[in-house]
């Protein structure tokens, strides 16, 4: 059987890092949102005991389908590409929606081997973000990524851009321990920006805020950055085609996505 799944993007809305325990593993509070920039991912899945992926064991869809045949005590021939329009080292959350996207297929496929439940401990084993990724919609995510909650939010439309580098998150979390306490700042919406420094990133906030962005902050551990509008206006495409110019920069175009149905 072949599959395509659409995979979007996710947003840290907000993001405080608030805690590291003596695994090394960060606690977080943070809101995320699916919207409509978007990866394809296809599975196809026959009978044998082989699982590839475009990047390997390492590749995160690779490790989804890997834990998923573990869990259910079944093998598969499970092969995955993608398309990809997400960008990676962004915190865009394209590695991890696209795993999360491998366990939904799975479990269409393996109809009944798993309950929801059940699929969310494989995700969290996978990896921190792919819980969310799973579900999608809004969400405040708190603890390691396992405890989430619904949250009302009014559909929105995005400039994303990516700046000619990417980011680490285990650096940037690395960077982070390395502040040591740091006080609270009601006004950084996303804690990471403290240790993430980029003459592109304040420059990139400004141009949003400039063209009437409601905000604008970094998405997870960057290197991207996105302003929030309530309305595609002319300081919507002002921003787009502003930051346009710059060569070395991807600027996408986003809106609020819907949670998936799984």
């Amino acid at each position: 059987m072949i599959y395509k799944e659409n995979v979007n993007a996710k947003l840290n809305l907000s993001l405080a890092i608030t805690g590291r325990v003596d695994s090394g593993y960060h606690t977080l509070d943070t809101v995320m949102q699916t919207v409509t920039l978007s990866d394809t991912v296809t599975l196809e899945v026959t009978r044998g005991d082989t699982i590839t992926a475009p990047l390997g064991p390492r590749d995160l869809c690779h490790k989804a389908a890997r834990l998923f045949l573990r869990q259910i005590g079944q093998t598969a021939d499970v092969r995955v590409s993608y398309d990809k329009q997400i960008p990676s080292q962004a915190g865009l959350g394209g590695g991890s929606g696209d795993a999360a996207a491998v366990l939904r297929v799975l479990s269409r496929h393996f109809a009944g081997a798993v309950n929801r439940q059940e699929l969310l401990k494989i995700a969290l084993l996978v990896g921190a973000d792919v819980p969310f990724c799973l579900c999608g919609g809004t969400k405040r995510c708190s603890g390691f990524g396992e405890e989430m909650e619904d949250v009302a939010a009014p559909n929105r439309h995005y400039v994303i851009v990516k700046p000619p580098f990417g980011v680490v998150t285990a650096a940037a979390f690395a960077a982070w321990d390395r502040l040591g306490a740091v006080k609270q700042d009601k006004s950084v919406r996303n804690d990471f920006e403290r240790v993430i420094d980029h003459a592109d990133l304040p420059h990139i906030k400004a141009t949003l805020m400039k063209h009437g962005a409601e905000y604008a902050t970094l998405t997870g551990s960057g290197s991207a950055v996105f302003g929030s509008f309530e309305m595609k206006d002319d300081g919507f495409f002002a921003a787009v085609a502003e930051l346009s110019k710059r060569q070395d920069y991807r600027v996408f175009q986003a809106e609020t996505a819907e949670a998936y149905e799984f």
